[in-house]
Protein backbone atom coordinates (compact mmCIF):
# COMPACT_ATOMS: atom_id res chain seq x y z
CA UNK A 1 0.00 0.00 0.00
CA UNK A 2 1.21 3.69 -1.12
CA UNK A 3 1.57 5.75 2.03
CA UNK A 4 -0.51 8.92 1.20
CA UNK A 5 1.82 12.45 1.66
CA UNK A 6 1.47 16.24 1.50
CA UNK A 7 4.08 18.47 0.59
CA UNK A 8 3.77 22.12 1.59
CA UNK A 9 4.91 24.77 -1.12
CA UNK A 10 5.53 27.41 -2.76
CA UNK A 11 6.56 28.66 -5.66
CA UNK A 12 6.50 31.07 -9.17
CA UNK A 13 4.62 30.72 -12.68
CA UNK A 14 2.61 27.59 -14.63
CA UNK A 15 1.34 27.39 -17.73
CA UNK A 16 -2.43 27.32 -18.40
CA UNK A 17 -4.53 25.02 -20.66
CA UNK A 18 -4.76 27.99 -22.98
CA UNK A 19 -1.31 29.27 -23.15
CA UNK A 20 -1.80 32.59 -20.62
CA UNK A 21 0.57 31.73 -17.62
CA UNK A 22 -0.38 32.92 -14.27
CA UNK A 23 1.19 34.07 -10.52
CA UNK A 24 1.78 31.71 -8.08
CA UNK A 25 1.23 32.71 -4.82
CA UNK A 26 3.00 31.64 -1.43
CA UNK A 27 0.44 30.21 1.21
CA UNK A 28 0.74 32.34 4.48
CA UNK A 29 0.96 29.34 6.48
CA UNK A 30 0.51 25.49 5.86
CA UNK A 31 -3.66 24.24 5.76
CA UNK A 32 -4.66 21.83 6.86
CA UNK A 33 -4.96 18.86 4.06
CA UNK A 34 -8.68 19.34 2.06
CA UNK A 35 -10.54 18.75 -0.89
CA UNK A 36 -13.38 20.36 -2.67
CA UNK A 37 -16.23 18.27 -2.76
CA UNK A 38 -16.44 15.88 -6.02
CA UNK A 39 -19.96 17.24 -6.92
CA UNK A 40 -18.27 20.48 -7.43
CA UNK A 41 -16.96 21.67 -11.26
CA UNK A 42 -15.72 24.42 -12.06
CA UNK A 43 -17.47 27.44 -14.07
CA UNK A 44 -14.61 26.56 -16.56
CA UNK A 45 -15.37 22.67 -17.01
CA UNK A 46 -16.72 21.57 -20.26
CA UNK A 47 -17.55 18.04 -22.16
CA UNK A 48 -13.87 17.55 -22.47
CA UNK A 49 -10.14 19.05 -22.11
CA UNK A 50 -6.82 19.01 -23.55
CA UNK A 51 -3.55 19.79 -21.69
CA UNK A 52 -0.39 20.41 -24.17
CA UNK A 53 1.77 21.31 -21.37
CA UNK A 54 3.20 24.35 -23.83
CA UNK A 55 3.32 26.85 -21.47
CA UNK A 56 6.63 26.68 -19.44
CA UNK A 57 6.42 26.70 -15.59
CA UNK A 58 6.75 25.23 -12.62
CA UNK A 59 3.93 23.71 -10.13
CA UNK A 60 5.00 23.02 -6.63
CA UNK A 61 3.10 20.54 -4.60
CA UNK A 62 0.24 22.01 -2.32
CA UNK A 63 -1.14 20.74 1.12
CA UNK A 64 -4.74 20.73 -0.61
CA UNK A 65 -6.84 21.31 -3.89
CA UNK A 66 -8.00 24.86 -3.04
CA UNK A 67 -3.66 26.18 -2.19
CA UNK A 68 -2.58 24.86 -5.70
CA UNK A 69 -2.17 28.17 -7.80
CA UNK A 70 -3.12 26.50 -10.80
CA UNK A 71 -6.87 26.55 -12.49
CA UNK A 72 -6.47 22.96 -13.93
CA UNK A 73 -4.45 20.74 -11.80
CA UNK A 74 -3.65 20.17 -7.88
CA UNK A 75 -0.05 18.68 -7.48
CA UNK A 76 -0.44 16.81 -4.30
CA UNK A 77 2.60 15.63 -3.90
CA UNK A 78 5.92 15.06 -6.44
CA UNK A 79 7.99 18.36 -5.40
CA UNK A 80 7.17 19.96 -8.61
CA UNK A 81 5.80 19.88 -11.95
CA UNK A 82 7.91 21.11 -14.73
CA UNK A 83 7.19 22.28 -17.88
CA UNK A 84 9.69 22.77 -20.44
CA UNK A 85 10.08 22.32 -24.31
CA UNK A 86 6.59 22.03 -24.50
CA UNK A 87 6.43 18.97 -22.52
CA UNK A 88 5.52 18.13 -18.86
CA UNK A 89 8.07 16.50 -16.71
CA UNK A 90 8.55 15.30 -13.35
CA UNK A 91 11.72 16.44 -11.12
CA UNK A 92 14.64 14.86 -12.52
CA UNK A 93 17.85 13.27 -10.88
CA UNK A 94 18.99 14.38 -7.25
CA UNK A 95 17.51 17.50 -5.48
CA UNK A 96 20.50 19.79 -4.47
CA UNK A 97 21.54 19.11 -0.55
CA UNK A 98 19.72 21.90 1.96
CA UNK A 99 17.63 23.10 -1.24
CA UNK A 100 14.61 24.10 0.19
CA UNK A 101 12.85 21.24 -2.34
CA UNK A 102 14.75 18.67 -0.71
CA UNK A 103 14.57 20.04 2.97
CA UNK A 104 11.03 20.26 2.80
CA UNK A 105 10.88 16.45 1.53
CA UNK A 106 12.95 15.07 4.01
CA UNK A 107 10.51 16.74 6.70
CA UNK A 108 7.12 15.55 5.27
CA UNK A 109 8.12 12.25 3.80
CA UNK A 110 12.26 11.08 4.25
CA UNK A 111 11.24 7.48 3.84
CA UNK A 112 9.73 7.97 0.09
CA UNK A 113 12.22 10.74 -1.04
CA UNK A 114 15.23 8.79 -0.06
CA UNK A 115 15.86 11.88 2.16
CA UNK A 116 14.08 14.56 0.31
CA UNK A 117 16.99 14.13 -2.97
CA UNK A 118 13.91 12.68 -4.74
CA UNK A 119 10.81 14.10 -4.38
CA UNK A 120 9.50 12.41 -7.61
CA UNK A 121 9.19 9.58 -6.18
CA UNK A 122 5.86 9.69 -5.10
CA UNK A 123 4.18 12.38 -8.16
CA UNK A 124 0.51 12.42 -8.17
CA UNK A 125 -1.49 15.06 -10.27
CA UNK A 126 -4.98 15.41 -9.78
CA UNK A 127 -7.41 17.60 -12.19
CA UNK A 128 -9.59 20.86 -10.14
CA UNK A 129 -12.59 19.90 -12.50
CA UNK A 130 -14.54 16.42 -11.37
CA UNK A 131 -16.10 14.14 -13.81
CA UNK A 132 -18.39 10.95 -14.13
CA UNK A 133 -18.16 9.37 -16.84
CA UNK A 134 -15.25 9.85 -18.82
CA UNK A 135 -12.23 8.34 -21.10
CA UNK A 136 -8.78 10.22 -19.86
CA UNK A 137 -5.78 9.55 -21.95
CA UNK A 138 -1.83 10.73 -21.70
CA UNK A 139 1.58 9.64 -23.07
CA UNK A 140 4.39 9.38 -20.76
CA UNK A 141 8.31 8.43 -21.28
CA UNK A 142 9.89 7.44 -18.24
CA UNK A 143 13.43 8.55 -18.21
CA UNK A 144 14.51 6.75 -15.08
CA UNK A 145 13.88 4.02 -12.59
CA UNK A 146 14.66 5.06 -9.30
CA UNK A 147 15.78 2.64 -7.40
CA UNK A 148 15.19 4.00 -3.65
CA UNK A 149 16.01 1.90 -0.43
CA UNK A 150 12.34 2.54 0.76
CA UNK A 151 10.25 -0.89 1.45
CA UNK A 152 7.28 1.01 -0.02
CA UNK A 153 9.12 0.52 -4.02
CA UNK A 154 7.55 -2.77 -4.95
CA UNK A 155 5.86 -4.40 -8.62
CA UNK A 156 2.29 -2.11 -7.82
CA UNK A 157 4.86 0.87 -9.09
CA UNK A 158 3.80 2.53 -12.16
CA UNK A 159 2.31 4.72 -14.33
CA UNK A 160 -1.49 4.99 -13.22
CA UNK A 161 -4.40 6.98 -14.42
CA UNK A 162 -6.71 7.87 -11.48
CA UNK A 163 -10.36 7.60 -11.71
CA UNK A 164 -13.33 8.93 -10.00
CA UNK A 165 -11.13 10.13 -7.50
CA UNK A 166 -13.22 11.09 -4.11
CA UNK A 167 -10.07 11.79 -1.83
CA UNK A 168 -6.95 10.05 -1.09
CA UNK A 169 -8.91 7.20 0.32
CA UNK A 170 -11.45 6.04 -2.02
CA UNK A 171 -10.50 6.24 -5.88
CA UNK A 172 -10.29 3.81 -8.82
CA UNK A 173 -7.01 3.67 -10.67
CA UNK A 174 -5.68 2.23 -13.99
CA UNK A 175 -2.69 1.49 -15.71
CA UNK A 176 0.65 -0.29 -15.81
CA UNK A 177 2.68 -1.59 -13.32
CA UNK A 178 6.58 -1.94 -12.89
CA UNK A 179 6.27 -5.84 -13.08
CA UNK A 180 4.44 -5.58 -16.82
CA UNK A 181 1.08 -5.76 -16.01
CA UNK A 182 -1.95 -4.12 -16.52
CA UNK A 183 -4.11 -3.37 -13.67
CA UNK A 184 -7.41 -1.67 -12.70
CA UNK A 185 -7.70 -1.31 -8.89
CA UNK A 186 -10.12 0.36 -6.40
CA UNK A 187 -9.59 2.21 -3.09
CA UNK A 188 -12.15 2.24 -0.68
CA UNK A 189 -11.42 4.16 2.83
CA UNK A 190 -7.49 3.26 2.12
CA UNK A 191 -8.23 -0.15 1.40
CA UNK A 192 -7.29 -1.58 -2.07
CA UNK A 193 -9.17 -4.12 -3.85
CA UNK A 194 -7.37 -5.58 -7.70
CA UNK A 195 -10.38 -5.56 -9.95
CA UNK A 196 -8.41 -7.19 -13.20
CA UNK A 197 -4.45 -7.28 -13.42
CA UNK A 198 -3.24 -9.20 -16.70
CA UNK A 199 0.59 -9.51 -18.19
CA UNK A 200 1.00 -6.77 -20.60
CA UNK A 201 4.77 -6.17 -21.18
CA UNK A 202 7.20 -8.58 -22.15
CA UNK A 203 8.57 -10.14 -19.00
CA UNK A 204 10.78 -13.05 -21.18
CA UNK A 205 10.17 -15.64 -18.65
CA UNK A 206 11.69 -13.47 -16.27
CA UNK A 207 10.26 -12.79 -12.25
CA UNK A 208 9.89 -8.93 -10.77
CA UNK A 209 12.79 -8.68 -8.11
CA UNK A 210 13.19 -4.93 -6.54
CA UNK A 211 17.18 -5.70 -6.65
CA UNK A 212 17.47 -8.09 -9.41
CA UNK A 213 14.72 -7.20 -11.99
CA UNK A 214 12.74 -3.75 -10.93
CA UNK A 215 11.52 -2.96 -13.94
CA UNK A 216 9.50 -4.56 -17.17
CA UNK A 217 8.19 -1.17 -18.24
CA UNK A 218 9.67 0.11 -21.69
CA UNK A 219 12.19 3.08 -20.81
CA UNK A 220 13.13 6.12 -23.21
CA UNK A 221 10.36 5.72 -25.43
CA UNK A 222 6.65 7.31 -25.09
CA UNK A 223 3.80 4.89 -24.49
CA UNK A 224 -0.68 6.33 -24.21
CA UNK A 225 -2.67 5.04 -21.29
CA UNK A 226 -6.20 5.69 -21.99
CA UNK A 227 -8.72 4.66 -18.72
CA UNK A 228 -12.52 4.83 -19.61
CA UNK A 229 -14.94 4.77 -16.67
CA UNK A 230 -18.76 4.71 -16.74
CA UNK A 231 -21.68 3.81 -14.89
CA UNK A 232 -24.33 1.06 -16.90
CA UNK A 233 -28.07 1.21 -16.47
CA UNK A 234 -28.12 -1.18 -13.53
CA UNK A 235 -25.84 0.25 -11.91
CA UNK A 236 -22.61 -1.46 -12.18
CA UNK A 237 -19.47 0.40 -12.70
CA UNK A 238 -17.36 -0.67 -16.01
CA UNK A 239 -13.76 0.62 -16.03
CA UNK A 240 -11.20 -0.48 -19.31
CA UNK A 241 -7.40 0.77 -19.52
CA UNK A 242 -6.32 0.78 -23.14
CA UNK A 243 -2.44 1.18 -23.96
CA UNK A 244 -0.88 2.83 -27.36
CA UNK A 245 2.34 0.61 -26.64
CA UNK A 246 4.32 2.26 -29.26
CA UNK A 247 2.90 5.37 -29.21
CA UNK A 248 1.51 5.62 -32.81
CA UNK A 249 -1.94 5.48 -32.55
CA UNK A 250 -3.08 1.92 -32.01
CA UNK A 251 -4.84 1.30 -28.70
CA UNK A 252 -4.81 -2.29 -26.88
CA UNK A 253 -7.44 -3.38 -24.53
CA UNK A 254 -5.22 -4.21 -21.80
CA UNK A 255 -7.71 -4.45 -18.88
CA UNK A 256 -10.98 -3.88 -18.18
CA UNK A 257 -13.48 -4.92 -15.16
CA UNK A 258 -17.13 -4.25 -13.79
CA UNK A 259 -17.18 -3.51 -10.24
CA UNK A 260 -20.97 -4.76 -8.85
CA UNK A 261 -19.81 -4.01 -5.25
CA UNK A 262 -18.94 -7.66 -4.27
CA UNK A 263 -15.47 -6.45 -4.39
CA UNK A 264 -13.80 -3.76 -1.57
CA UNK A 265 -16.96 -2.45 -0.73
CA UNK A 266 -19.54 -0.34 -2.85
CA UNK A 267 -19.14 0.60 -6.44
CA UNK A 268 -17.66 4.62 -6.58
CA UNK A 269 -21.39 6.07 -8.28
CA UNK A 270 -20.42 10.28 -7.68
CA UNK A 271 -18.64 12.11 -10.18
CA UNK A 272 -14.19 12.40 -8.91
CA UNK A 273 -11.28 14.24 -10.19
CA UNK A 274 -8.94 12.22 -12.52
CA UNK A 275 -5.20 12.52 -13.27
CA UNK A 276 -1.98 10.90 -13.29
CA UNK A 277 -0.02 8.86 -10.67
CA UNK A 278 4.07 8.12 -10.93
CA UNK A 279 5.78 5.51 -8.92
CA UNK A 280 9.54 5.83 -8.40
CA UNK A 281 10.06 7.41 -12.08
CA UNK A 282 11.78 10.57 -13.84
CA UNK A 283 9.10 11.02 -16.25
CA UNK A 284 8.06 12.88 -18.97
CA UNK A 285 4.35 13.36 -20.31
CA UNK A 286 2.46 14.87 -23.21
CA UNK A 287 -1.11 15.36 -24.41
CA UNK A 288 -3.35 15.16 -21.68
CA UNK A 289 -7.22 14.88 -23.10
CA UNK A 290 -10.26 13.78 -20.84
CA UNK A 291 -13.96 13.96 -22.35
CA UNK A 292 -17.31 13.74 -20.57
CA UNK A 293 -18.85 10.28 -21.90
Amino acid sequence: MKKRIFLLSVLITLGTAGGASSLLRTPSRAAKPEIPSPAWISAESNDSFRYTFKKEGILLASSSMIESPSRFWWLSSGGALILKNGKGMTLHGEQEKNSRLQKRSALFNSEHSDGGFHPQNIFRLVTRNAWKNFSQEIYVKIDRINLSDSLDRDASDGILLFNRYQDQETLYYAGVRVDGSAVIKKKNQGTYSTLDQRPFFETNGQIYDRIKNPNFLPTQRWVGLRSVVQTLEDGRVRLQLFMDRSAVGIWELAAEATDDGSVGGPAIQDAGYAGLRLDYLDATMDNYFIQEK
